[in-house]
């Protein structure tokens, strides 16, 4: 069959190419969007609540000291936190990502409260006991890591776990040390009290946070460095004039800031090394 050639206005050319786009878009959405981070446990069936996430490995023999990567209100979907992980690899750490949404969504701590902060609570401490069961990890050399749901949770069981050197707060929302604000779709819990060890038994904190955060004051983080100074702990606070939230999450197009991005990489790092690599 031989083809006839037809003339195509320029305008029916643009919307044909804007549907074809829009075509593979809708295609692949569910794959670029679904979660990255595995809902098959990593722990055996007796563990109660069970581990979820991913763990990456650096190429060289360890032992290594190893990371708890606890992402924010959003889920683990992410691709950031799995280039945290993949960098921090090559820094010498294993890293966990870890899903700790995988049983109980945000969405139940509205209705179920504290049993929800609990079980994700204790969802960390079975991770960290994970980690210190694996050969290639340095037993008791782990480091938490957090970005806003996520820090509020590292910092509300890092005192309560043996082994965890170090945490670092990215923007989590932290009143004081008996309890925080939680909002979620529209909902609030205005006092959602938490057991967690006692502030004055902290490891090391490095806290990050945007002046102009609109979800999270950096009043509080500079209320939390104030409580732990005052408790005689070691917390660093780092402010990014003019930065808001997410800064440094690449997922967040308008928020995310390079400059700020790469400063609290570099701080963190550091920070890290410093107290989960100098041996005593």
């Amino acid at each position: 069959m031989q083809r006839t050639n037809t003339y195509t206005s320029p305008l029916l050319q643009s919307l044909r190419r804007f549907f074809a786009i829009n075509f593979c878009l809708i295609c692949f959405m569910p794959v670029a969007c679904a979660p990255l981070v595995s809902f098959t446990p990593l722990t055996p069936p007796e563990v109660t609540p069970p581990v979820y996430g991913e763990v990456y490995k650096p190429f060289h023999q360890g032992p290594h000291p190893a990371i708890v990567l606890l992402h924010d209100s959003k889920g683990p979907i992410s691709p950031y936190l799995h280039s945290i992980g993949e960098k921090l690899t090559k820094h010498g750490y294993v890293v966990l990502v870890m899903n700790y949404h995988a049983e109980n969504r945000p969405s139940k701590v509205l209705t179920r409260g504290l049993d929800v902060w609990r079980s994700w609570q204790e969802m960390v401490r079975n991770s960290v006991k994970y980690l210190n069961s694996d050969s290639s990890v340095q037993e008791n050399r782990i480091g938490l890591i957090g970005f806003s749901e996520g820090a509020t949770l590292a910092v509300s069981v890092a005192s309560s776990i043996p082994g965890v050197m170090a945490v670092v707060d990215y923007y989590g929302p932290n009143p004081d040390e008996n309890k925080m604000i939680y909002t979620y779709g529209g909902g609030k819990v205005d006092t959602l009290y938490y057991a967690k060890g006692p502030f004055s038994s902290m490891p090391p904190v490095q806290i990050h946070h945007g002046s102009a955060d609109p979800d999270t004051p950096v009043s509080v983080s500079k209320d939390l460095y104030q409580t732990l100074k005052d408790k005689g702990r070691t917390v660093e606070l780092h402010v990014y004039k003019g930065i808001g939230k997410h800064f440094i999450d690449t997922r967040y197009r308008a928020l995310y800031s390079p400059t700020a991005a790469t400063d609290a990489w570099k701080r963190t790092v550091a920070f890290l090394d410093k107290y989960l690599k100098t041996t005593k």
